[in-house]
């Protein structure tokens, strides 16, 4: 990974200064890369320079758009090309990543912050990323309806505040839908599952489903997660068969 890295090159180091490694503590096949991105570094020359294609729909984004999409796509390449695979991850009608035939992963960005997550199809894993900025009191209070039930809360973390709780529930529902998206084919919304259990100790979520989302997918089966809580930022994942 480190001759991988330092090859990127003087304009791509000004965009993206550092890359990490993550370990999710998901299994062995499972590849992590996170970075922060300079969008006052950014211009669309990077692309070109990088050889990699500027897809229709990101032509016309704005620079924050633009920036985050190249910072993501080009994490995807490093950890594809540590497979000894070749190519672009695509984007596709529903903007999801078009990954190598062989290959799952899944991409999250907040802010100025990306994470990658590559693993092999045959892993037989389901995996979803999210990142998300802690959620302001203001916007918690208008939000909170449309991601949690009522009382859905009641006696889970009693010690966190309210809005970085909603966040984590927020969170961890995007990742469950990133994990199932290619299995239940549709959209489902928040409603869909509830958060029933945090450990600070382990940091462990659990969701539990309030409907049936397919033939292995029913009501009242569970899912376990893991989060990282940071200053600013909270990162959730999902993995699951």
């Amino acid at each position: 990974m480190e001759v991988l890295l330092s090859d990127a090159g003087t304009q791509m180091r000004s965009f993206i200064p550092t890359i990490t490694p993550l370990s999710l503590e998901t299994g062995s096949q499972l590849r992590v890369l996170t970075c922060t991105f300079d969008r006052e570094a950014y211009h669309d020359g990077l692309y070109a320079a990088l050889g990699m294609a500027q897809p229709a729909q990101i032509m016309g984004a704005v620079v924050k758009r633009k920036a985050e999409y190249l910072a993501g796509r080009y994490l995807c390449r490093l950890l594809l090309q540590v497979e000894g695979q070749a190519g672009q991850v695509a984007i596709g009608p529903q903007r999801q990543p078009l990954w190598p035939v062989g290959w799952q992963g899944s991409i999250t960005h907040s802010g100025n912050r990306v994470v990658v997550a590559l693993w092999p199809d045959r892993s037989g894993r389901l995996l979803g990323l999210d990142l998300e900025q802690w959620m302001p009191t203001a916007t918690a209070s208008t939000v909170q309806s449309r991601i949690i039930l009522p009382d859905e809360l009641d006696g889970l973390a009693a010690h966190w505040p309210s809005e970085r709780l909603l966040t984590l529930a927020f969170s961890a529902k995007e990742s469950l839908y990133k994990a199932l998206f290619a299995r239940v084919g549709h959209f489902f919304d928040f409603h869909c599952a509830q958060l029933c259990a945090v450990d600070d100790l382990s940091h462990r979520f659990t969701l539990r489903l309030n409907q049936d989302l397919g033939e292995d997918l029913l009501q009242g089966k569970q899912f376990t997660g893991g989060f990282f809580a940071g200053a600013r930022q909270l990162l959730t994942w999902i993995a699951c068969t």
